[in-house]
């Protein structure tokens, strides 16, 4: 997997359904290891002074070192949990109206 392969996926203009999102953001995860210690394909983590939970990513040698707009990480799943976290997303989307008082579940969601 690459950062090129990956734009391409983004790039395709066919139509998409929540299966290749969750399917795309698997994939993202397990190429940037965003949350993990261990990073191969990023150069840097740069973490705003201002707001710690704001990350710039540093691409390596195939991202020809580019930086990404701000992510919030509260906002990301971290790689290794993504897994389990689409699980519990999968099985309570269809019944998001009864889980209205499930904190838990609703933060996956």
């Amino acid at each position: 997997m690459t950062l090129y392969s990956l734009l391409g996926k983004v790039e395709d203009e066919s139509e998409k359904d929540l299966t290749w999102f969750l399917d795309f953001a698997s994939e993202y995860l397990d190429f940037t290891k965003f949350g993990e210690s261990s990073t191969p394909n990023i150069q840097a983590d740069i973490v705003s002074q201002n707001e710690d939970n704001y990350h710039f990513i540093q691409y390596k040698d195939d991202g020809k070192h580019c930086v990404t707009r701000p992510i919030n990480s509260n906002l990301f799943i971290k790689a290794k949990d993504f897994s389990n976290e689409r699980k519990v997303f999968e099985d309570a989307l269809p019944f998001i109206k009864e889980i209205k008082n499930e904190t838990e579940i609703r933060k996956t969601i």
